[in-house]
């Protein structure tokens, strides 16, 4: 095997290893079930590692000449690897951005809101436990309804609304998720009407109840958003914890 090719397949084993190493973190914090498919987790990884791996070992494979000397080849490889840690960083970075941060209930449903999605300049309005945007994964939390409002306050969340910014976008909004347990457990159906509506899942909801030692027919649901993705939330019997996650429509 000449020097060039011994070169690309270290750089291209070391490069792989990163990116692996990188996308298992994200997914375990950032990017958990189901957001790393319905937030685009797997997708941005796509692109990264094909950015990231591809970049830097066929920079390594054109630039090691066997003619240069080692130091040449040194200098090269610099640069190569400033290049690869830039694409790296900005990756990164384009994934941190996109990241979900809150799983909401607002008014019957689940809605999952991403960092680029938070109406950011509502932040210092929120409630202090909701003024930072999380960094170690999505939060259970709910969305209050817009209280009475003025003709201005009317037209500014049609506005709002055109723009794609929903009652979840808010946080002004923003209310601890164990605050509307009754909402939920109102607005929640009892998962055997999910397993009436979709056989396939009737096994796995059966297995679920009996993990919690509870009956199916305790164990509640609710339709969630994400993307505009249509999932479902599978509900502990009291509606505190979402217990799994299935991409079917609840509504």
């Amino acid at each position: 095997m000449t020097r060039r090719m011994r070169f690309f397949f270290l750089h291209l084993a070391f490069s792989s290893i990163i990116i692996a190493i990188i996308g298992a973190a994200m997914f375990a914090i950032w990017f958990p079930v189901p957001y790393r498919s319905a937030a685009g987790g797997v997708a941005l990884l796509s692109i990264l590692a094909l950015v990231d791996v591809v970049l830097g070992p066929l920079m390594t494979l054109f630039l090691v000449n066997p003619e240069k000397g080692l130091r040449e080849i040194a200098l090269d490889l610099s640069l190569v690897a400033l290049i690869q840690l830039g694409a790296l960083a900005y990756g990164v970075h384009s994934m941190f951005i996109a990241r979900p941060v809150h799983t909401i209930f607002e008014i019957d449903r689940f809605t999952g809101i991403s960092a680029n999605g938070v109406i950011t300049s509502d932040l210092p309005s929120a409630l202090p436990e909701f003024r930072q945007l999380p960094v170690a994964g999505p939060t259970l939390i709910a969305a209050n309804k817009a209280p009475a409002q003025t003709e201005a306050d009317m037209m500014n969340s049609v506005n709002m609304a055109f723009a794609g910014f929903d009652i979840s976008s808010q946080p002004k909004r923003w209310v601890p998720y164990a605050s509307t347990l009754p909402d939920v457990l109102k607005r929640s159906k009892p998962a055997t009407l999910l397993a009436d509506i979709y056989p396939a899942l009737h096994k796995k909801l059966q297995a679920l109840a009996k993990s919690e030692n509870v009956s199916l027919d305790q164990l509640r649901f609710l339709p969630m958003v994400i993307h505009k993705a249509q999932w479902t939330a599978i509900l502990s019997p009291d509606a505190s914890r979402i217990l799994d996650y299935y991409h079917v429509d609840g509504f």
